[in-house]
């Protein structure tokens, strides 16, 4: 009897257990099922003939050359040897990306997706908010956008304009902020009656604004708005003497007055 028992319990002992097989894991086999699925539904949008891109509209300034470009750049997901132009392939943060790539002088672009296989982008002219010359004469000028980016040949002044010399189309030459400043600038100098017919830069930080009647402001960039209000009060102790124009500048740079 006891011997027996010994040989059951080391049958027992060292039974080796079976693996399961990989089919019989209900989880990996629903796994693989779905992304069977998946793949499937995907092939059949991403190939399928009816949501490849057949037709490109574009509304406004944009050209469809440029377009056409910007919407082979913003493909994404290819794979080399079976390249799809799925509708649904089409970034269109990438295509709007693409058309300033091209088009510079382009702003509020939209893109659009018209199912199952058009592509609809609009685009506007950027407003030029300044214009930037690289003489004192004022030749060679371009628009600069409010970002401070000279974008193309100016056709014609407006009143806020710059000179600098040495710059090339698709440049940043000021930024935003800098360009907020001076548009401050013009607005509260105008309402002391003054008219600033054009500003010069001379680098980076020194600003020279010339005024229509011949004198001009030399300001700086660093506390701008205390030496407007300097210039404020120093226009209302010389209001005739600035009316007779009997000024070569004045200079409110680095917390101090000079006046000739």
């Amino acid at each position: 009897m006891e011997k027996e028992m010994k040989k059951k319990s080391l049958h027992k002992k060292y039974r080796v257990k079976r693996k399961k097989r990989i089919w019989h894991n209900s989880f990996l086999c629903s796994t693989a099922f779905f992304i069977f699925v998946f793949l499937a539904f995907a092939g059949y949008y991403l190939y399928h003939p009816f949501f490849q891109l057949e037709d490109i509209k574009v509304v406004g300034v944009i050209k469809k050359a440029d377009a056409s470009k910007a919407i082979e750049r913003g493909m994404i997901l290819q794979i080399p040897r079976f390249p799809s132009r799925s509708i649904f392939l089409v970034s269109s943060r990438k295509v709007e990306q693409g058309i300033l790539q091209e088009t510079i002088d382009t702003e509020n672009i939209r893109v659009k997706k018209i199912f199952p296989s058009t592509i609809k982008i609009t685009g506007e002219e950027k407003t030029p908010l300044a214009i930037w010359c690289s003489k004192r004469e004022q030749k060679k000028c371009h628009y600069i956008d409010r970002d401070g980016v000279a974008y193309k040949e100016a056709e014609k002044s407006i009143n806020f304009t710059f000179i600098r010399k040495g710059f090339s189309k698709g440049e940043k030459v000021i930024s935003a902020q800098e360009l907020e400043k001076l548009k401050g600038a013009v607005e509260k100098v105008d309402s002391m009656g003054i008219v600033i017919d054009y500003f010069i830069l001379t680098d980076k930080e020194n600003i020279e604004a010339v005024v229509k009647d011949g004198w001009s402001i030399h300001l700086s960039f660093e506390g701008i708005e205390q030496q407007l209000d300097n210039l404020k009060i120093i226009v209302q102790e010389k209001k005739t003497r600035i009316e007779e124009a009997d000024l070569e500048y004045i200079r409110l740079r680095y917390n101090r007055v000079f006046i000739k």
